[in-house]
């Protein structure tokens, strides 16, 4: 599949993604300089968790979040009101951004951001980790509501057993059940549940009539239901998707530029397709692709797909995974295919890295997903866990493009599309004629051309020469120029792969021939982003 065997260059940003190191430990005790005295960031970690507080000029705020490789986000809070922090370190300095909150949308403001960059303080270790699995409220007031019972509201259910401000129970997010612990906190509980290895905080208050759920940046109203809650589930096995396997449902849409957390439900209309971020991992999408990483040595690559069959995906998989011109893995042996899967394995060096990849691909009904796992040699096992479980997680559904596939698909059909190139330095040339017909069928026909030319040759090497060139010294010398044609017969159909879309030929022998078609609002349109030289009605397909 010509342009399938896409270039990715991805390399620098897989190195980001892909990191090979562990996540950034926050604890420590650092300082700043405010217009009326020091002011004072405390932290502690444990795990991917990290609280603490900042205190000066008479003022103190409390911090919670958690660590994603080498940043960590969450909430500050002073008693009245939150904000959302974001922690980084440049050079040997911490910078804390904060941002205010959309009471609406519950996402940070734009323009309200501001930085404010902290020193480790001299002679103070980074402070020891909190043994704490939870919130703590060292002091809670003597009179404590009540948080046991039953909670429900849309995708999201929470039951609670307790007393004495300590409860246990179990959240069930889109289907998925865990168990949580939490805490009564003035007039709010505090808790935290596992989920692919990392603890997630969720907030409950009283609104009104019911109550809010703060989790993961979310807002969900739920109603009290009352009762006590069942026995809490085992925690899942890590990377455990967020959705019921082959759930359709998802919250945010695939685009260009998005940046997605872990848990997030992904879906791409436009393909017919969603799936679930596994836990621990973050990523973003560009161009045709989504990327996803953990920080710690696994990358995943992923394009959806609509229009193709299980052949296109087959090719797709079968080509080198070509990160850059310097960094390619090769397919081990052909990819095997069982039902609607196909699974192949590649190996190849990474810089001085051993590296291992695997790809896999489903389809349903047109709609498919092509992802490929990437990481070193000594984490194969963790890839594949993480790979097959986000297999588990993609779930299909009707696409939104079904009738721009039909028209782009009319735009060629009855067609004969011409392409003619020359070199000038050469002398070479190139053309072809391409006849798709609307029955599906197609023909083409395509001729080369070199021109004969004069190899001059010298006691360093040789080169070669246009005709009338010539050069003094040496040996003179012959080459006969060459003409080669090309035919082939077979089925044609238009593909969405990722943002493109591609003329896909299967010839009567098996190869598969693309094209990445663009300009298709103008007279011509363009073959691999050049312009076709003609562009007609086809006489041979009448």
């Amino acid at each position: 599949m010509n342009s399938s065997r896409m270039v990715i260059q991805l390399w620098v940003a897989l190195v980001a993604w892909l990191g090979f190191a562990q996540a950034q430990d926050f604890s420590g005790t650092f300082i700043t300089q405010g217009q009326n005295g020091p002011i004072t960031l405390s932290l502690q970690q444990s795990g991917n968790q990290v609280r603490g507080t900042i205190s000066g000029n008479g003022a103190r705020f409390t911090l919670e979040g958690q660590v994603n490789g080498d940043e960590a986000l969450g909430l500050l809070r002073d008693g009245q009101g939150a904000m959302y922090f974001l922690l980084y370190f440049e050079g040997d300095q911490l910078v804390l951004q904060l941002a205010e909150i959309d009471p609406a949308t519950r996402n940070p403001v734009p323009g309200t951001e501001r930085a404010i960059p902290f020193t480790r303080a001299q002679g103070a270790p980074p402070s020891a980790p909190s043994p704490q699995t939870g919130p703590s409220n060292p002091n809670p007031p003597a009179s404590q509501p009540d948080w046991a019972g039953r909670y429900s509201g849309q995708n999201v259910a929470l039951e609670l057993t307790g007393a004495g401000g300590r409860y246990q129970g179990s959240i069930t997010v889109s289907g998925a059940r865990y168990a949580v612990n939490a805490q009564a906190q003035g007039d709010r509980l505090n808790g935290t549940f596992q989920a692919g290895g990392r603890t997630y905080m969720f907030e409950l208050r009283r609104q009104g009539n019911g109550f809010n759920l703060l989790l993961n940046g979310q807002n969900y109203a739920l109603q009290r239901q009352g009762g006590g809650a069942a026995n809490p589930p085992a925690n899942p096995p890590a990377n455990a998707p967020a959705q019921p396997a082959g759930s359709p449902n998802f919250q945010v849409e695939v685009r260009e530029g998005a940046q997605y957390a872990a848990g997030a439900r992904l879906g791409s209309r436009a393909h017919g397709v969603a799936f679930s971020v596994p836990q621990g991992f973050r990523g973003q999408t560009a161009g045709s692709l989504t990327v996803l990483g953990d920080g710690q040595g696994i990358a995943l690559i992923i394009i959806p797909v609509y229009g193709a069959e299980m052949a296109d995906l087959v090719s797709v998989l079968s080509s080198p995974l070509e990160l850059s011109e310097q960094a390619v893995l090769e397919a081990q042996g052909q990819p095997t295919v069982q039902g609607n899967r196909a699974t192949v394995r590649y190996a190849g060096q990474l810089g001085n890295v051993q590296a291992v990849a695997v790809g896999m691909a489903t389809l349903n009904q047109g709609s498919g997903l092509i992802v490929q796992a990437l990481t070193d040699s000594a984490q194969q096992a963790r890839m594949n866990q993480v790979i097959q479980n986000f297999m588990a997680s993609v779930g299909f559904f009707a696409p939104t493009s079904v009738n721009q596939l039909r028209q782009v698909a009319g735009y060629f059909a009855g067609k004969q599309v011409g392409t003619f190139s020359y070199s000038q330095v050469s002398g070479a040339s190139s053309q072809s004629t391409l006849d798709l017909c609307s029955n599906g069928a197609y023909a083409y026909q395509g001729s080369a051309e070199r021109p004969w030319q004069t190899a001059y040759r010298t006691s360093g090497g040789s080169f070669t020469l246009n005709p009338a060139d010539s050069a003094p010294g040496g040996s003179m010398g012959i080459l006969p120029g060459s003409y080669s044609a090309n035919q082939h017969q077979g089925r044609w159909r238009v593909v969405l792969f990722g943002a493109e879309w591609l003329l896909v030929l299967m010839a009567q022998d098996g190869q598969l021939y693309t094209r990445v078609l663009s300009n298709l609002d103008k007279r011509f349109p363009f073959f691999d982003g050049k312009e076709v030289a003609s562009f007609g009605a086809s006489n041979r397909c009448r």
